[in-house]
């Protein structure tokens, strides 16, 4: 019988799907890769020069994909693979310690049940075992006397 049959939790079965999971749910935002301050810092520089020495800048097509181009160029490849793969490995972290205490868990179910089957196999034969083979040992006896007739004694 599965987990679900059984009525316990699919714990550790939620833990494995967090384990597989984990790979595909890495963030990536622009303090992984980039410093915050250092891009408001520009962009407040670049928005000062605009205003000083230029018109205002017109917001279109071209603008958006220079700015685009602009984050894009300023993120270091290094800090991204190292906050991907910090993300990862927490993540699996934390799914594996919920995989390992599901399984422990279920070790403990498990044991409780083959406690009670071995409990009950001892109390079958210690209390009941004798019973059936004083019947059994009647009956045999029984079933002597109706065959061959009483025994003759002395």
């Amino acid at each position: 019988a599965s987990c679900q049959e059984a009525g316990d939790p699919p714990e550790a079965s939620d833990a494995l799907k967090q384990i597989l999971n984990a790979a595909y749910t890495i963030e990536v935002n622009i303090k992984s890769s980039h410093n915050l301050i250092r891009v408001i810092w520009e962009k407040m520089r670049q928005m000062v020069q605009t205003i000083s020495w230029k018109p205002y800048p017109i917001v279109d097509s071209d603008w958006k994909k220079y700015v685009t181009n602009d984050v894009l160029d300023s993120l270091s490849e290094s800090r991204l693979a190292k906050s991907i793969c910090l993300q990862f490995r927490d993540r699996l972290k934390h799914s594996h310690e919920n995989f390992i205490a599901s399984l422990k868990e279920l070790e403990a179910v498990h044991s409780g049940r083959m406690r009670r089957t071995d409990d009950r196999r001892e109390q079958v034969r210690k209390n009941h075992a004798p019973g059936f083979a004083k019947f059994a040992l009647e009956s045999t006896s029984l079933i002597d006397v109706i065959i061959h007739g009483m025994p003759q004694l002395g």
